[in-house]
């Protein structure tokens, strides 16, 4: 399934914390980055990717250890996103869930952009 398959009919979570995550970290610790702006309501956007939110996760041998981003302190940007969020017919809702040192894995745009997840290590 396609990172947009999976956003589109709300499974990300599902696919990432079942297929994904436990493989993550075994080598050597891993930084899964570039998390889908769409499922990061409180996070800020990176310069010039909009639909790519400035947040990450450490994994250790399949275990998430930390989990940060970088806040957004726009309110009108907040709001938008909340009323989005709210439309009728919107993509489904944006989630608090999920630099790069050793290893890192990065997830790209949420749908209307084909993307699929990367792996790259140091």
């Amino acid at each position: 399934m396609s990172l947009d398959e999976a956003l589109a009919s709300d499974r990300f979570e599902e696919i990432l914390t079942t297929e994904v995550e436990p493989h993550l970290g075994k080598i050597r610790p891993t930084f899964l980055t570039e998390y889908p702006a769409c499922l990061a309501a409180l996070a800020r956007t990176k310069p010039g990717e909009p639909q790519v939110a400035e947040r990450f996760e450490l994994y250790i041998d399949g275990l998430e250890l930390a989990n940060a981003f970088t806040e957004l302190t726009d309110p009108r940007e907040q709001r938008s996103r909340f009323e989005t969020d709210e439309r009728p017919g919107a993509p489904p809702a944006r989630r608090l869930t999920r630099s790069r040192r050793s290893s890192s894995t990065s997830l790209r745009p949420c749908p209307k952009r084909p993307a699929s997840p990367s792996v790259s290590t140091a």
